[in-house]
């Protein structure tokens, strides 16, 4: 009895004799041979159709496909005891080649769910899907930039300026926060003014102990759990060390031992500094720096901090953090002048630099000045704050080799 299938570029042949069933498996895109052996119990289940299948794949215009099938279409007996089955795969080489470069279809991407779009989709209940615009395509890449991302070794993200009050915590807690949801945590976000900062008030959560007390203990600590006593977990995946009171003015050697003791524990560690950019705390956070972060307000003293900032970074030797830092233009929400808006573009995007300008939406949980989290940023202020985390991200990719 013989029965034909075919599939695709497949085609089966089932021979049944005696006592054995020949099941012939050819493919016009082979070149070279299969030969597959094996209990027909486990092929066929219940259905018990012989004792060992046989599968042989040649190509279709050999003298030896010819012999094949004409030798399996006549029906075999078998005596008793001969042809025992056997579990044994063998598959040439040129066979798993042929598969491994067969064409695959190209991903669709995930519908529309901003604006319009996106609502379309709700009406209709999924029924009408359309494509997602180009501002949610940049979103989800920027997205896919943050988790993919890797790096041989932990890296260092500072962000600084001399001027107070242009958002250089919040801007810490949320790049933290972004970077640490996007990648499933191995992020810790710390204080590191020489006086103490207010990463830990901004934070969520009452630690009972914070940087000071951990600089007491730096060279005990010897595993995560130990560590995690100083730390406060973010809803986010994120850690924050802060200080939960005041603290003794920190130094270069403390700095070291710091950021040695989270290299051992995270991937990433995001540095707020002070205002001082000549304290030596300052300058050793500045020379562990892979990825500079610079934000800034619409106030001509931000202006001159920013510009300041950079050239004290160059004449401290590195020129690689001023010319590829992020700049984050921080709308406050109070009046804007438009002149030094201008200038503060120009100056800060001027020469032969790689350094990028974000503009970061007036956001009213963060000018809240209480505990932040990511749950409560506003839609445009969520997706800026992606997109200058995403550019981060491969300023580090770029710097760290």
């Amino acid at each position: 009895m013989r029965a034909a299938a075919d599939c695709a570029c497949l085609s089966f042949l089932f021979v049944k004799g005696a006592d054995r069933t020949v099941p012939h498996l050819s493919c016009p895109s082979m070149e070279g041979s299969i030969l597959m052996t094996q209990p027909t119990d486990e092929l066929f289940g219940d259905g018990h159709r012989t004792d060992s299948y046989l599968e042989i794949a040649l190509p279709p215009t050999s003298p030896a496909h010819s012999a094949a099938v004409a030798s399996a279409a006549r029906p075999e007996r078998v005596r008793p005891g001969e042809g025992e089955p056997a579990a044994a795969v063998v598959l040439h080489r040129s066979v798993l080649e042929d598969f491994a470069v067969m064409p695959t279809e190209t991903a669709t991407p995930e519908p529309a769910l901003w604006g319009a779009r996106g609502r379309v989709r709700q009406l209709t209940g999924g029924l009408v899907k359309l494509k997602p615009g180009s501002d949610e395509v940049s979103d989800r890449e920027a997205k896919l930039t943050i988790r993919q991302t890797m790096w041989v070794r932990p890296v260092h993200i500072t962000v600084a300026n001399p001027k107070g009050g242009v958002g250089k915590t919040p801007s810490v807690k949320t790049i933290g926060d972004t970077l640490a949801e996007g990648r499933g945590g191995s992020v810790v976000i710390w204080d590191a003014p020489d006086a103490a900062g207010s990463i830990g008030r901004r934070a969520e959560g009452t630690p009972a102990r914070g940087l000071a007390e951990l600089l007491e203990r730096v060279d005990t600590v010897s595993n995560h759990g130990e560590l995690g006593g100083y730390v406060a977990p973010q809803s986010s995946g994120a850690d924050v060390i802060g200080s939960i009171a005041d603290r003794a003015v920190l130094l270069e050697d403390d700095i070291v031992s710091i950021e040695r003791l989270l290299d051992r524990y995270y991937r990433i560690s995001i540095a707020d500094t002070g205002n001082n950019m000549h304290s030596s705390a300052f300058v050793k956070t500045l020379e562990l720096t892979d990825a500079l972060v610079v934000p800034t307000i619409a106030s001509v003293d931000s202006l001159f901090g920013v510009l300041n900032l950079l050239d004290v970074v160059r004449r401290y030797g590195h020129p690689e953090l001023a010319d590829t830092a992020t700049i984050l233009f921080m709308h406050n929400g109070s009046r804007e002048d438009p002149h030094v808006d201008q200038k503060l573009r120009a100056l800060t995007l001027r020469g032969e630099t790689e350094r990028t300008l974000f503009d970061i939406p007036f956001d009213p949980h963060i000018a809240a000045g209480g505990e932040m989290t990511l749950a409560k940023l506003s839609a445009p202020s969520r997706r800026a704050w992606t997109r200058a985390s995403a550019r981060i991200v491969q300023v580090l990719k770029a710097n760290v080799h």
